[in-house]
């Protein structure tokens, strides 16, 4: 019995309790030498780093076990998950080709991000697929295959779901952006837990208004990273409980130019303008360059957009969260003078899309 528990233990993940990566290589072979065809998703929880840097590794151990039981609740009968290293799950989906497989990876992926509400950070998997033979056929060429469409996903946004063909991994651009939100964190945790949910609801509407794979990446760093200009303002600002005055917003209205003048020094360029232009306005009164319309870039009028709403529906140390559909409301009334109308109308369709039974 000792033996047969050793032997189990050995086999399996002693914290998600899902197969580990010995067994999946085993389970592998044994479907290529087999023939038929079927698919493999690889996950890889994105930015897990600064789950554990930001939150501790209790909260990081937590996430682990939630997404697998994300993902082994949400795989058919058949199927088979496996954590095959730190923050990296696969699923072994039999039978299964391209095409169906895309179906399941992307049901599982939301299945994941709906945990939300289980953990005071939010959790995103970005996944990639691949399916033998026409992906690969050897165990080597397959997994690699999984793994350059997983990084696909990553550099096209993350949290989203990418087929065999793409390559590439964590760039110096991801290091630095990982790097600037921690130094955030130190700062202020409240504004990088904030900037983290606004960067993630700031991709997903890039997604929807059509923005280009190098445009979204551009879009995540500069999202992450708007308000790290904040470093610079004190401490007794940032926290007031009260209303700012004339010259404690002067200060605050410096933080888009210091955020931009850092990641210019990081060489991140192009993250760089989008933050300088975060808190302009469409109707010419925003600062601080008092751009009007189209000569704001429009992962700028993104930022601007979710920023607000991520600020509306959180509690602020000078007045209690809004409810929902009070901060649709008030992006709506100001549709067209402060923020971009298309902006306001993909976010209030997905709110409210959500919203409906």
């Amino acid at each position: 019995m000792l033996y047969a528990e050793s032997q189990r233990q050995a086999r399996h993940d002693s914290l998600t309790g899902l197969l580990g990566h010995r067994v999946f290589h085993e389970a592998l072979e044994a479907e290529i030498v087999g023939v038929r065809p079927f698919s493999i998703l690889l996950f890889d929880i994105d930015d897990f780093k600064q789950i554990n840097d930001l939150h501790g590794h209790e909260m990081g151990d937590r996430a682990l076990q939630l997404v697998s039981e994300a993902l082994r609740g949400g795989t058919r009968g058949g199927d088979t998950v496996f954590r095959i290293g730190g923050e990296e799950f696969c699923a072994l989906l039999p039978g299964l080709q391209a095409g169906d497989a895309l179906g399941v990876a992307e049901k599982l992926r939301r299945r994941v991000a709906d945990m939300i509400s289980e953990l005071p950070v939010p959790i995103t998997v970005s996944v990639g697929a691949a399916s033998f033979p026409t992906h690969g056929a050897q165990r080597g060429a397959l997994v690699a295959a999984a793994d350059g469409a997983m990084y696909s996903a990553k550099r096209g946004g993350k949290n989203r779901t990418s087929i065999a063909g793409g390559a590439g991994g964590q760039d110096a651009r991801a290091r630095q952006r990982d790097a600037g939100l921690v130094l955030l964190h130190g700062k202020d945790p409240d504004t990088a837990s904030h900037s983290v949910h606004a960067a993630i609801l700031s991709v997903e509407l890039g997604d929807v208004l059509s923005l280009a794979p190098e445009q979204l990446e551009r879009l995540r760093t500069a999202a992450r990273l708007h308000d790290i200009g904040k470093i610079a303002v004190p401490d007794a600002i940032l926290s007031k409980p009260g209303r700012l005055d004339e010259e404690e917003f002067r200060i605050v209205r410096t933080h888009p130019l210091v955020g931009s003048e850092l990641l210019c020094s990081w060489g991140l360029h192009e993250a760089a303008t989008i933050v300088r232009q975060h808190h302009e306005r469409v109707d010419g009164h925003g600062y601080p360059g008092g751009l009007t319309g189209e000569e704001i870039q429009i992962e700028a009028r993104i930022i601007h957009v979710a920023d607000a709403y991520m600020a509306m529906t959180n509690d602020r140390p000078y007045r209690r969260a809004l409810p929902r559909e009070e901060a649709l409301a008030e992006l709506e009334r100001h549709a067209g003078t402060q923020f971009d109308p298309d902006v306001v109308s993909a976010l209030v369709a997905r709110e409210r899309g959500r919203a409906a039974p």
